[in-house]
């Protein structure tokens, strides 16, 4: 199956299907376009599944139990969850949103955690390879609400570039005694290339401000 780019596979299934070739031979799902879970319940993509353009969970679970390859493409998670039976390699491609991905996943493009804001969980362990970039954005003070919030369960390998921006508004707010946890895992191994120790300051993105990085055993954190 192709799904050409401009296309919109939409997928209503409420109690999830299998796309199952009980017959031999090599099936598999080529997406250009959009790829969109949208209702509630478990689907089940059982082939081979290539994604160069983007794949939207917006509600139930969308679970890929063959081998999900990304070439550039873009995996977000908008009110529903992500399950890759196989591992998820985002390679130069984009991983954003709020909600859960299961599995552990490698990642040399951007990973946006959050909805603007938003928490992200890796069900699994993260690795940020050296030509990743990682977004945080900054809209209020509650973590996962306010500003984005990345949970890893396993272990977070950190690499590339931290970015933090402001949103809504909140650069006109935000006080010097504030914190931000950004990233919580059991353990964390690495360090970021734009801030190697703990102590060292980055400014934003956007210009507005700069804050001091902390790494623990098991966090980030902004101050």
């Amino acid at each position: 199956f192709t799904n050409d780019a401009g296309a919109t596979f939409n997928d209503l299934n409420a109690s999830g299907y299998s796309i199952y070739n009980p017959f031999g031979g090599t099936f598999t799902f080529a997406n250009a376009g959009q790829y969109v879970k949208s209702t509630t319940g478990t689907s089940y993509v059982s082939v081979p599944f290539t994604n160069t353009g983007a794949v939207v969970a917006q509600a139930g679970n969308l679970a890929f139990g063959d081998v999900f390859t990304n070439s550039g493409g873009t995996i977000t998670v908008a009110g529903g969850n992500l399950s890759f039976s196989f591992g998820l390699e985002v390679g130069s491609g984009t991983l954003a949103g709020s909600g859960t991905v299961t599995g552990n996943v490698t990642a040399g493009g951007l990973v946006s955690p959050g909805t603007s804001p938003g928490q992200l969980t890796i069900a699994g362990n993260l690795q940020l390879l050296n030509t990743s970039r990682t977004l945080f954005e900054l809209g209020g003070a509650a973590l996962g609400t306010g500003y984005d919030f990345l949970q890893v369960t396993g272990t977070a390998t950190l690499g590339g570039n931290l970015d933090v921006t402001f949103v809504n508004g909140f650069s006109a707010a935000v006080q010097p005694t504030d914190t931000f946890t950004l990233l919580s895992a059991s353990s964390r191994l690495g360090t970021f290339l734009n801030a190697p120790t703990s102590g060292l300051r980055i400014f934003t993105t956007d210009g507005l401000g700069s804050f001091e990085v902390n790494y623990t055993s098991s966090a980030l954190t902004l101050s």
